[in-house]
């Protein structure tokens, strides 16, 4: 006789007061079930063997899958679209490790037959909004459901979906959040031969670079590198304080002459550069210990104290991380038609996956680029006026979204019913041809346009953040005005004004630009595999070589190359971290490109003068 009890409750009710199922279609597992499955042997214990009782178990609570959970099992049971998909896995163990020969991963799939097997042809079919899976260390997760909800926006995942993201996935977020992944599983990813026998290792090789930089990273951990360091940054923001305040008073001082007054409209924008810096550690997250104290550390150093919104620069600066200098997924390289850093932008119609449109290269661009190597830094000097305008639109779309438009449907996760009652031992039915991998060289094809912009769902915000951004961003306004009003004559006033501006855009800006725009870019989404998407990071960026001295001027951007190898990395152990790249880049004979700001930007000019050049030829 063979008892099987399956129990599921709501997670505020006591578990044996739950006499029938609560699960519901719609309501989401993450917001409180419990699951329990037993599994009695009661033949053995009539015939006198040794009783065997094996128990599996998840329960989610609003703190997350995982949180607590009544007996932790290394298999927990497949979700999707706020199901709990009954799984006949019992007891099943997965182990996943790095082993010592620094050599592969060995990763021990677990021994029962219903397990989900996934191809990576068949992964790559699901990179769209309406059906989005990514693989993380071996194994696929269904985040269409999650697009809404991602911390760093939905286009963060879709330059990801389809493809391996375990490198981006490890090295932009906590260990802490690697706990909500199971309640996102749908199956194993299968590498190389999809006709794995039961209890054969799938093994993934990671070569000597993708292991090396592993370590490196452990060793970070391990030295608390990634710990946050409220207390630093409160010193740095009193410094701040008083930079802002003198600014003020030399601008408003009734016996300030003109030429004091624009050296305080000169110290108003080098605070708005400081800040800036900080608005970006934020939102890294590497300031707070909790998101909440973050977020609103954020809005004031943001939107309040800098007229940025701190959401848009996060929606655009994660992208950027994840698909750095990719012709159609970052935002940051794509200016058109007043910028065309590389000539890929100049083969005819480029389609932009962040903004969702297209980019021409028309008439109206061939004309203004051809003379970009001129006019870039005084573009630079007023692109501050840009960021008010991009968060300014941003905002409103989002009020639109959360207090006009009528409600809609989040996107459902994919349908994995079908998946999962397939054999995982049948042999795979041929799928469509993916998408192709895009390497990173010259040769790599254009991807076609995706589905309508429609389709890419709105990110899901809180109602009081989103009123609290709005008022933050025009109180910036408000005092900007302020302070300004007080300066005497129009003339005047408005020197102040543009002053204030272009010592940030120059000093910002330019500083930004050129860690990027001179480097290799590429069509596209970023390389799926481990090595190539380190080589990505250190082709795409370069360091400014700088003393120790001006590390307050940089703001530790002068470090780009650390910092998009290690995203979570404090401020204040960059250089110390740049030390260590460095010397594994030598060991490994890997380019790590560290010149001055000055070679630096002479290397950008060059870049826009060859562009500019082939648009005159043309």
């Amino acid at each position: 006789l063979h008892l099987k009890i399956m129990v599921a409750a709501a997670s505020t009710s006591p578990l044996m007061e739950a006499p029938a199922p609560l699960v519901k279609e719609g309501v989401p597992a993450a917001e409180g079930v419990v699951a329990l499955q037993a599994s009695v042997d009661l033949d053995d214990l009539a015939s006198g063997r040794s009783r065997k009782t094996t128990v599996t178990g998840a329960r989610a609570s609003k703190k997350g899958p995982g949180k607590d959970a009544l007996m932790r099992s290394p298999s927990p049971p497949a979700r999707s679209q706020g199901k709990l998909l009954e799984s006949s896995s019992v007891g099943g163990k997965k182990k996943k490790s790095f082993v010592d020969n620094n050599k592969k991963v060995s990763q021990k799939r677990n021994d029962d037959d219903d397990d989900v097997l996934i191809t990576q042809a068949e992964l790559a079919l699901h990179d769209s909004p309406a059906s989005s899976w990514i693989a993380i260390d071996g194994d696929v997760y269904d985040v269409t459901a999650f697009l809404a909800r991602h911390p760093g926006g939905p286009r963060t995942l879709l330059a990801t979906a389809g493809r391996d993201a375990s490198e981006s996935f490890r090295l932009m977020h906590p260990e802490k959040v690697r706990k909500m992944l199971p309640s996102f599983r749908i199956g194993t990813l299968v590498r190389g031969n999809q006709d794995n026998k039961k209890g054969e290792d799938d093994s993934v090789e990671v070569d000597e670079t993708a292991q090396a930089f592993h370590d490196l990273d452990r060793e970070f951990e391990k030295w608390g590198w990634y710990e946050k360091e409220p207390v630093y940054y409160a010193a740095l923001l009193a410094r701040l304080a008083v930079l802002l305040g003198t600014s003020i008073t030399l601008l408003v001082h009734e016996q300030s002459p003109a030429i004091v007054r624009l050296f305080g409209a000169v110290l108003l924008g080098v605070f708005w550069q400081q800040v800036a810096f900080v608005g970006h550690d934020c939102g890294h997250n590497s300031v707070m210990r909790d998101r909440g104290s973050e977020f609103w550390l954020g809005i004031v150093v943001g939107n309040l104290l800098n007229g940025i919104d701190i959401d848009w620069w996060k929606s655009t600066h994660n992208v950027h991380h994840v698909a750095v200098n990719s012709v159609h997924y970052d935002p940051d390289i794509q200016h058109l038609p007043v910028l065309a850093l590389d000539e890929r932008f100049c083969d005819g119609e480029n389609y932009s996956f962040y903004h969702m449109r297209f980019m021409p290269f028309d008439a109206i661009s061939r004309a203004i680029t051809r003379y970009q190597h001129v006019y870039f830094y005084p573009l630079m000097a007023v692109a501050r006026f840009n960021l008010y305008v991009q968060s300014l639109c941003h905002i409103a779309l989002q009020h639109y979204h959360a207090f006009l438009a009528t409600p809609t449907k989040a996107p459902k996760s994919s349908k994995v019913t079908s998946v999962a009652k397939r054999s995982p031992r049948q042999e795979l039915a041929p799928a469509p041809a993916p998408e192709p991998e895009f390497e990173h060289s010259a040769l790599a094809p254009r991807p076609a346009a995706p589905a309508p912009a429609s389709s890419v769902p709105n990110a899901i915000v809180s109602k009081t953040h989103l009123i609290a951004r709005l008022l933050t961003f025009m109180g910036y306004f408000a005092w900007v005005t302020a302070v300004m009003s007080q300066v005497p004559g129009a003339e005047l006033r408005f020197a102040c004004v543009l002053t204030s501006h272009v010592v940030c855009g120059l000093m910002l800006h330019t500083m930004i630009s050129a860690s990027h725009f001179s480097r290799d870019m590429y069509n596209g989404r970023p390389c799926a595999e481990l090595t190539n998407w380190v080589k990505l990071q250190l082709s795409g960026t370069l360091n400014y070589a700088t003393s120790r001295a001006w590390d307050w001027l940089y703001g530790g951007l002068q470090f780009q190359i650390e910092h998009h190898l290690y995203p979570r990395l404090s401020r204040r152990h960059l250089r110390a971290a740049s030390t260590h790249v460095e010397a594994l880049c030598s060991k490994l004979g890997l380019e790590y490109h560290a010149i001055s700001f000055y070679e630096a930007n002479r290397e950008v000019i060059i870049t826009l003068g060859q562009c500019a050049g082939a648009t005159r030829s043309e």
